[in-house]
């Protein structure tokens, strides 16, 4: 999504569900740092290109999920990041 399709990425929805259901959901307003503040913080440092991911953290109570879990993480206008959660293999 292009930077003008997120009339103000400051107050979006989030919704998290583990295994289809609801587990937490909060508002970008509630946030530590702006949506602006951490892309300017992060490009700082390094360049993103399309298709990088930013995460930004998550409301309290964080979800819990373990290893086997599927999280589907919702922004509202923005759309949906899903992942299934593993061990991390100790090579």
């Amino acid at each position: 999504i292009a930077r003008d399709g997120v009339a103000a990425p400051d107050v979006l929805d989030v919704r998290v569900f583990v295994n289809g259901k609801l587990d937490s959901s909060y508002s970008t307003s509630e946030c530590v740092r702006s949506v602006a503040r951490l892309i300017t913080d992060v490009t700082g440092f390094m360049t993103l290109t399309a298709g990088d991911v930013l995460l930004m953290g998550c409301g309290a109570p964080s979800p819990t999920a373990r290893a086997g879990d599927r999280v589907r993480t919702e922004i509202e206008g923005v759309g949906a990041l899903e992942n299934l959660l593993v061990v991390e293999s100790r090579t």
